[in-house]
């Protein structure tokens, strides 16, 4: 026996599921993903350090862009580190 694939006929209205193939087509839209605010904040690496405003992810000592690596933020202006807490 030989596997081979087989593609539905979507013209078929008899099938209870959706007949659209994703992403959909005509007017059907989907179910909206919810979407959650990071409330986290910005802790340095040595404990006594400056602390971030809560929800995000700006540097706390010179307000510059943060990158993360593993889990580590580090400030590309300054030599500031720290953690997401």
């Amino acid at each position: 026996m030989t596997p081979q694939l087989t593609t539905p006929d979507l013209r078929d209205t008899t099938d209870t599921a959706s007949t659209y193939p994703f992403p959909y087509g005509g007017s059907h839209s989907g179910v909206a993903i919810p979407h959650h605010r990071c409330r986290g904040v910005l802790r340095s690496v040595d404990g006594d350090g400056p602390i971030g405003a809560a929800g995000t992810l700006e540097c706390p000592v010179c307000h510059g862009e943060t990158t993360s690596g593993a889990g580590l933020f580090a400030c590309v202006d300054c030599s500031w580190t720290g953690t997401l807490r």
